[in-house]
């Protein structure tokens, strides 16, 4: 196969060659694009023949890239990064299967729902489904890091350093944050309460803002004020912007960072240079408190020592001189993991969860009957 594609790439140079040496730019332009053309339909063909046995749909356009990701769903385009998911599950449902196909050129996705087959690619056969490291790209704009590192010897490097971080004592830590800001977040409510005692809250803002300040302050000891009123994309050039305003714009805006380049963030528009602004002070921040957690200093040692990034770079230093330590940017860069990886995803359980409860009174009942 690899032969014949070389020869096919060889004919097409060949008359290219010669419909520009005859004048005729514009065809030798046309055949350029035949061999990369044609070898995308071959690929195309050879994913649908593999995946024939399961059902499932096809598409030459790869929904993962970049520039699909852009793209709002189409009669063309069904499959698109937005609706990817939804399409599988809609194809489960038609096929009446837990195991459904996406045939690409060049990738064959599958997707499952079937806890069997998960325990299968995660627990007993882990290494033959290796991780599809492109889908972590978004990730890495802050440096390497234990979601973006391939499987093998580099993230079983990063995955021995940020281990030692989870500890009992970091889960104490954790537990005292999250009552604390829960806390802040039932008193603001309360200030909402209207005369006839109703309160209406924004479940998805609050449980984002809770989550992202439970972790901030059990991950690198930065306190967020957890239910104030504010807007964090309401900036002027010259306004300063605080950790905790950036921190809630980086997390809105990472897609944007990683598609578009630096100087798009320079442009004269607000809304990109807040966008811009947002990643620099969120960087610089992190870069300082790392600095800050010179073991030289024993008050801030002893201020945060319980905390992610102190055990992190704890276990980092008693790593120096062997191969399993940890660069100043990937300490970075797990430093962001461990303020991004969990919080969007535990705010939309708790947001889903309140939603639910809301709508099925016996439930929270139930639930209240257990907490006392």
């Amino acid at each position: 196969f690899f032969f014949d594609v070389m020869w096919f790439g060889a004919v097409c140079g060949a008359l290219c060659t010669l419909s520009v040496y005859w004048g005729h730019r514009a065809l030798g332009g046309l055949l350029l694009l035949v061999p990369p053309v044609a070898l995308q339909l071959i690929e195309y063909q050879r994913s649908k023949w593999k995946l024939r046995h399961i059902p499932g749909t096809h598409q030459f356009f790869d929904p993962f890239g970049l520039v699909m990701r852009l793209i709002p769903p189409n009669y063309f385009l069904p499959c698109t990064m937005q609706t990817v998911h939804d399409v599988a599950r809609g194809l489960m449902d038609q096929h009446n299967t837990d195991l459904v196909s996406l045939a690409l050129p060049q990738k064959m996705v599958v997707f499952t729902r079937c806890a069997d087959h998960i325990k299968e690619m995660t627990v007993t056969r882990p290494r033959d489904f290796i991780k599809h490291v492109e889908l972590y790209k978004i990730v890495d704009c802050f440096g390497k890091n234990i979601v973006s590192a391939p499987d093998g010897p580099e993230w079983q490097r990063h995955r021995a350093l940020c281990n030692p971080a989870f500890s009992s004592a970091n889960l104490k830590l954790v537990r005292e944050v999250t009552l604390r800001q829960m806390d802040r977040l039932i008193a603001a409510w309360e200030q909402t309460r209207d005369a006839s005692g109703t309160i209406c809250i924004n479940a998805d803002k609050d449980m984002t803002s809770l989550t992202l300040a439970i972790i901030a302050e059990a991950a690198f000891g930065q306190k967020f004020g957890v239910g104030t009123a504010r807007d964090a994309h309401q900036h002027g050039p010259q306004s300063a912007m605080t950790f905790e305003e950036a921190s809630e714009i980086v997390s809105e805006k990472l897609f944007l960072r990683v598609i578009l380049p630096d100087f798009v963030f320079r442009l004269p528009s607000q809304r990109l240079q807040t966008v811009g602004r947002a990643f620099t002070v969120f960087s610089d921040t992190i870069y300082r408190v790392i600095r800050s957690r010179d073991p030289a200093d024993g008050s801030a040692s002893q201020a945060h020592k319980h905390d992610l990034l102190s055990l992190l770079l704890k276990a980092n230093r008693q790593a120096q001189g062997s191969r399993h330590s940890l660069s100043d940017s990937e300490i970075h860069g797990n430093t962001f993991m461990f303020l991004f990886a969990g919080h969007e995803t535990t705010a939309g359980t708790l947001h889903w969860a309140l939603r639910l409860l809301a709508r099925h009174p016996e439930a929270q009942q139930k639930a209240r009957q257990e907490i006392r």
